[in-house]
């Protein structure tokens, strides 16, 4: 598997946006948490779901967990949860001693990826990639590298389906 990081920039100095609307299912996801215990992530069972694609050699995957760390603890109350999904080492214990030496002080959910995961999302070539999942399973955005203001954005988007109901759609 191929993997690349880095800020992908637009002409004019725009990050890639987010991509809205996709009418695409989610994959179930069922990987190990970092104790190398089995997990299955059940989308029904929040408002809305984060999948954060990151590896650890990966700067700006490093720079945005703390913004996925602020919206998990700002809208947990309200059906959000975020889940990590690591994609560059098969071993529980190595990510959690990188995540303990690095200070990542993270609530969210932190999972080994694999390239089953990662095909059922139509496959990860670029960390960070971040998707919203609706209760549903449907993905209603994904967002590719690393952007300017992706805290902000991300933040509207919870907002937008939230309240507005589209996490259950």
């Amino acid at each position: 598997m191929l993997l690349l990081a880095g800020l992908l920039v637009l002409p004019g100095g725009a990050s890639m946006a987010s991509e809205r609307g996709e009418a695409r299912q989610a994959p179930a996801i069922r990987l190990l948490d970092l104790d190398g215990k089995p997990v299955l992530i059940d989308y029904a069972a929040a408002g809305l779901t984060l999948v954060n694609f990151w590896a650890t050699w990966c700067g700006p995957c490093r720079a945005e967990m703390p913004q996925i760390e602020i919206l998990a603890r700002q809208y947990a109350d309200r059906g959000f949860r975020a889940v990590g999904i690591a994609m560059d080492s098969g071993k529980p214990g190595t990510i959690r001693d990188f995540l303990e030496a690095g200070g990542f002080d993270l609530s969210y959910a932190m999972l080994v990826g694999d390239d089953a995961v990662s095909d059922g999302f139509g496959g990860i070539e670029i960390v960070p990639t971040t998707f919203l999942v609706s209760r549903k399973g449907r993905i209603v955005s994904r967002h590719l590298g690393a952007e300017a203001g992706f805290q902000e954005q991300v933040a509207a988007e919870i907002e937008k389906h939230l309240a507005g109901g589209a996490g259950g759609e």
